[in-house]
This record gives structure tokens, C-alpha cells and sequence, in this order.
């Protein structure tokens, strides 16, 4: 709707709402299709999969032609700065978790059978093509935001905007079986830990939040390249050697060993997921 030169988009917001919920969002990153996951990692019920792969197959059609958030750019605006009207960064926060989900659905049969989603948009392929397609969708760069390209491991600004694609970069490269995604995230590592930490252990815009929050970040990166250094036989220094990484202040630190246990926990649940992503 547009009134006066201003737009209002009121079923997309709602829709948006309604997605995050379902797909993951901006308050939490884990929609209902990772929790579906979860409970079947734990259950091995596969009841739980099967409505995950209904949901994952549903965004993943729609995800490729979708905008991110409208009130971020001006009126009529073709910039894409993101997907179902997440920003960039969300959008790259909310794919990890869609890897990792995909990660342990992969092995379902129904995964190589016809993609409805797709089949109602008039398109054919199977569930697996729809979502392999949505994950590596809007990868790399983002066009009308910040710029940067990860394209061979390119760095631009090393600020944890660019560091999310970087966590989201590895993480579908472990999933799909993309070498070269693995390998140019796994050598930006030491290029965040010396540039990005400061002498005392807070991340280089110096806010606290902001350092507890990019800590998170550079441990899934330090945990996703750990991975990808063992699948792909590569002889990489150990993240957790690192000078830098070691300084962050003790409660990052807490923060982040409690979360690598609680996740190294769930990942030894009961279904047979390949476990490529280990964070």
C-alpha cells in the first residue's frame, strides 16, 4: 500500500512475523524447522524430519525472490540487502542453522523426490535441488549493502557483518560438499583473530555486547574450520593456540565453552546425520 509517497506493506510484515517464527528471524535465529530437527536428532521420530523438510522445502522455494527489509532503503527501492525481509546478516545467521538442519535431514529418501513447494510455483527439481538452491543463494556478496565479496577468501572490513558470511560461507560448505567454500573461511580465521581482537581481548568496535556477541561468532568459525580441516585432511594451525582467541575477556570465554559443550552434546544424538557440521 502507498500513501503520500510512503509505502506500508502490511500482509508482508505479517508474513515476515509469521516466517520468522517457522524459518528463523531476527529475535531467534532457530525457527521451528531446527527445533523439528532437534527433536528428532534426539528421538530419531521420524515424524519430526519429515515435517522439517516440509517447511525447509516451503522457504526454500520462495527464498531466492524475495527482498530483505524495505523500511532500510528508499521508497521503491530495488536493493536486495537481504532475503524475506531479513537483513544481510540475519539472513546469514538464520542459514547456518538451515545447513546444520540440512545436514541431518540429508540422508532422507524423500529428500531425492519431486520438490511440492516447487511443483505449486510451476517449476520442477527435487527437495534437495530446492534447498542445496536456497542455501547457497545470496552468498558471497550483497548487493546494495556494505560492500564486500568472499569470492576467494576476500576480506574487505572485517567487522562481524562480513564475519557472519564468512560462519554461513563454511557452514553450507561443509554441508554441500563446496571445498572452496571451507577453504576461504577457513583462512580468514587468522586474519579476524589479528585484526579484529583487540590487545585486550574486546573485538575492535568496543562495545561488550557487541564483543560477547562477535565471540560467538569467531568460535562457530574456529569450530566450523576445525571441521573442514579434518574432512579435507588440511594441516591448519589450531584455533584455540591462538594468542589472540585465548585473551577474550573470561566471560566470553565461559560463553563459549558452555555452548561447545552443549552443542557437542546434541550433535551425539541418536539419528544417523553425518554430522558434517560440528558447532
Amino acid at each position: 500500500m502507498e500513501r503520500d509517497g510512503k509505502a506500508y506493506y502490511l500482509i508482508g510484515m505479517w508474513n515476515f512475523y509469521h516466517a520468522g517464527l517457522l524459518f528463523g528471524g531476527v529475535r531467534n535465529h532457530e525457527g521451528l524447522v531446527t527445533k523439528l530437527v532437534a527433536m528428532y536428532m534426539l528421538t530419531g521420530d521420524a515424524r519430526y524430519a519429515k515435517r522439517a523438510l516440509l517447511l525447509l522445502d516451503a522457504f526454500s522455494a520462495i527464498f531466492p525472490g524475495t527482498l530483505g527489509p524495505r523500511d532500510f532503503t528508499p521508497f521503491g527501492s530495488d536493493f536486495e540487502i537481504g532475503r524475506l525481509h531479513l537483513l544481510t546478516s540475519i539472513v546469514h545467521r538464520v542459514k547456518v542453522w538451515l545447513a546444520h538442519d540440512y545436514d541431518w535431514l540429508h540422508r532422507l529418501p524423500e529428500l531425492d523426490g519431486p520438490s511440492p513447494a516447487l511443483r505449486q510455483l510451476g517449476r520442477e527439481g527435487t527437495i534437495r535441488q530446492n534447498i542445496e538452491t536456497m542455501l547457497n543463494d545470496y552468498m558471497l556478496t550483497e548487493p546494495g549493502g556494505p560492500y564486500y565479496d568472499l569470492t576467494d577468501g576476500n576480506l574487505t572490513n572485517l567487522q562481524n557483518h562480513e564475519a557472519d558470511g564468512v560462519r554461513a560461507m563454511l557452514a553450507v560448505g561443509l554441508v554441500s560438499d563446496r571445498e572452496d567454500y571451507c577453504k576461504w573461511g577457513t583462512d580468514s580465521l587468522t586474519a579476524y583473530f589479528y585484526n579484529a581482537i583487540g590487545r585486550d581481548g574486546m573485538y575492535f568496535e568496543s562495545s561488550y555486547g557487541y564483543s560477547l556477541f562477535t565471540a560467538s561468532v569467531y568460535l562457530d568459525l574456529a569450530l566450523l574450520s576445525m571441521r573442514a580441516a579434518e574432512l579435507y585432511n588440511w594441516d591448519i594451525a589450531h584455533p584455540f593456540a591462538n594468542a589472540r582467541f585465548s585473551v577474550l575477556p573470561s566471560k566470553i570465554r565461559s560463553i563459549c565453552c558452555a555452548k561447545a559443550i552443549c552443542q557437542a552434546t546434541a550433535i551425539g544424538g541418536r539419528t544417523e546425520g553425518s554430522a558434517k557440521i560440528r558447532m
